[in-house]
């Protein structure tokens, strides 16, 4: 868990009640974390917490946010950025040129202890072996959407997948994922294949029992007539330049036209 302190200061009275994003970013700049929260005055020796329409200029306020960082997140270097937003409808204020304010860098470490003691939060559990490694738990959802994940996906959108991978031995070698959409012809008609969590942390530096999540993103192509198709992934050596022939079934996913089309 990482605790954030923030202390804040009203320039003028704020118009409206604001609400406050904290960010992890990878170094690909993909949010691995995200917490959001109302901005208001927690300060232990306030007598209410104070949202910040009802603060006056010059007024100070603190906030406290913790932020948790999920069992298997990669080990490495993140960023930490905050903002604020309308949370009527989102919109970001601006901060200069941008429209966050970048706290500096947070490193996550490998556990010394490799075997957690947590339950999986993932959404699915297949617990799918695959050699070295078995895929214990995983999510899928619109791109943007990991609170809403019943939110209808659409052609030229993204499936977002998040894998939970265990190392049932320290792994000889580094492996692949491949990731597909099937019709119900079994053609395959959309993909993506990457290292299991990324190739800053290949397989082979995992240790024997470590959990490890990564991130994925499947595009789904624009002109894909709306319907339900499978997902199927395999795991394949890094080295191997043939395809993967060995598929395990995740679930049906639905392709819904967007409203008023």
């Amino acid at each position: 868990m990482l605790v954030l302190r923030m202390d804040w200061q009203a320039l003028v009275q704020p118009k409206m009640d604001y609400s406050l994003f904290v960010q992890l970013l990878d170094q690909d700049g993909k949010v691995q974390v995200q917490r959001d929260l109302p901005l208001v005055d927690s300060d232990p020796s306030s007598q209410a917490f104070q949202a910040t329409s009802t603060w006056q200029a010059g007024q100070e306020a603190t906030s406290l946010v913790g932020l948790g960082i999920p069992a298997g997140t990669p080990p490495g270097p993140y960023r930490l950025i905050l903002g604020l937003y309308d949370p009527a409808d989102g919109k970001r204020l601006p901060t200069g040129e941008t429209d966050h304010i970048d706290l500096g860098t947070v490193a996550v470490e490998r556990p010394s202890d490799a075997h957690p003691t947590a339950t999986s939060r993932m959404r699915y559990r297949p617990n799918a072996a695959f050699s070295e490694v078995t895929l214990v738990g995983h999510d899928r959802y619109a791109s943007g959407f990991a609170h809403a994940p019943d939110t209808p996906l659409h052609p030229g959108g993204t499936l977002s997948l998040v894998f939970e991978w265990r190392a049932d031995g320290q792994p000889s070698q580094d492996w692949m994922v491949k990731t597909r959409l099937v019709n119900d012809r079994d053609q395959t008609v959309a993909t993506m294949n990457a290292p299991l969590v990324s190739e800053r942390y290949p397989t082979s530096q995992w240790m024997a029992g470590e959990i490890v999540r990564g991130e994925h993103d499947l595009p789904v192509p624009a002109a894909l007539a709306p319907g339900r198709y499978q997902l199927q992934l395999a795991v394949y050596p890094s080295h191997r330049a043939d395809q993967p022939s060995d598929w395990a079934d995740l679930g049906p996913v639905l392709v819904s036209q967007p409203d008023g089309q």
